[in-house]
């Protein structure tokens, strides 16, 4: 018998689904919502907003590794130089 601890139902759901999705006009912020809603979880996420609507694709990537790319590329809406940084706790 094996047994894994310390990690979540959302890390094994996110080795087994892909986003692959384009987003038109939509705000870094909205697009991290709906990546995230993809891992089907209960767990709340805390998604400050961000300024600049973008076009974007998200080509067969985790949901994981989408979320870490968008906190890359999301501007702050309310704290000037501020970086976003996706994790789970």
């Amino acid at each position: 018998m094996y047994s894994v601890n310390f990690i979540s139902e959302e890390y094994f759901t996110d080795l087994t689904v892909k986003v692959s999705k384009s987003y038109r006009n939509t705000s870094i912020s909205n697009i991290a919502n709906l990546v995230f809603s993809e891992l089907n979880s209960t767990k709340k996420i805390n998604i400050d907003p961000t300024i600049v609507s973008q076009d974007l694709v998200i080509p067969n990537w985790t949901p994981f590794s989408a979320m870490n790319w968008l906190a890359n590329r999301a501007i702050s809406g309310s704290y000037k130089g501020a970086n976003y940084l996706f994790y789970e706790n």
